[in-house]
């Protein structure tokens, strides 16, 4: 067996990538290396030492955030290992700030909300674990502050006078709080984690989210179908809510409480996936009560059941 013959089996793919960057001159791509190794020597991926200034701290985690997503990110898309372990990381991740405003000799500005780059950062770094279907106590607050911050755009849009006029974007609208409405409902139906402050945060956007798609399902075939995949979770979720004694057995907002969301998100899309698979929209009885089992309880779908393509034919 040749040399070329052990290598991984993203190692071409790899090689494709590295050719499309104009790096093809180096077949082992050293300069990725070094760079992570420059990173390691520096102890970039530590604490910074408290003689440094605000400004340099900040820099500091920003270099090595930018070497260590780069790498994240051609890892997972070619196959390769991790160059950075996050268990080796250290250093807390930089505030979102807009460097070209910052300068050595100044105090840093307030951090501005989170924009598009600065989400889709949030998930790069937690990618691995997306793709795993492994889930903790960060990745269920950064979904559901995803979610919130879905719903709010869209809901602010559909209060303004130009939404009568826009059906191009209603038919979007209706598609894009798909998600947001399955992680909310599931967060809210687990409480597991959530202080008071959070839960009332869900649920008032759970209920913005129903409320936009019940009047776009009034209105045309695409928000209709979509409040037909989600009516079974939406009546669920609402039941839940009306029941659920959550007041009384939410944590203060100063407790931290360390949970365990493990296989939370992807035990809910299997059922989901199952479901419009093998259901009509007209069979409602069982995959209600599947769907409410699956979240609620400790149930769970067999993976080989899992058909990931008929989840997004819904919202199509």
């Amino acid at each position: 067996m040749s040399g070329y013959d052990k290598l991984p089996n993203g190692y071409e793919w790899y090689r494709q990538s590295q050719a499309l960057i104009g790096k093809r001159q180096t077949p082992t791509s050293t300069t990725d290396i070094t760079g992570i190794q420059i990173l390691t020597l520096q102890n970039l991926h530590r604490p910074p030492p408290p003689s440094l200034s605000e400004y340099e701290r900040h820099m500091r985690a920003r270099v090595f955030f930018t070497i260590y997503t780069l790498d994240c990110k051609l890892s997972l898309n070619v196959g390769r290992p991790y160059g950075i372990r996050w268990e080796d990381v250290e250093v807390e991740q930089p505030a979102p700030l807009n460097d070209i405003n910052e300068f050595p000799d100044s105090p840093l500005a307030d951090a501005a909300k989170n924009g598009l780059l600065g989400q889709h950062l949030r998930i790069l770094l937690r990618r691995g674990e997306f793709l795993d279907l492994t889930y903790d106590t960060e990745c269920g607050i950064i979904c559901g502050e995803l979610a919130c911050d879905i719903v709010d755009e869209i809901h602010i849009a559909s209060l303004h006078s130009s939404w009568t006029n826009a059906p191009f974007f209603k038919c979007h609208a209706a598609t894009t709080l798909f998600s947001p409405v399955v992680i909310l409902a599931t967060l809210l139906i687990r409480e597991r984690g959530l202080t008071s402050t959070m839960f009332a945060m869900y649920q008032t956007h759970f209920e913005r989210a129903v409320q936009v798609i019940w009047g776009l399902a009034a209105e045309g075939q695409i928000g209709a179908l979509v409040e037909a995949q989600l009516s079974q979770v939406i009546r669920l979720t609402q039941d839940r809510l009306s029941t659920s004694p959550a007041e009384q057995s939410l944590p203060a907002d100063d407790v931290h409480v360390d949970f365990d969301i493990s296989e939370l998100f992807s035990a809910e899309l299997e059922n989901l996936a199952y479901h419009n698979t093998h259901n009509s929209l007209h069979e409602t009885a069982a995959s209600d009560m599947s769907w409410w089992e699956t979240v609620a309880g400790e149930n769970q779908l067999n993976s080989d059941d899992l058909v990931w393509n008929s989840l997004f034919l819904s919202m199509e």
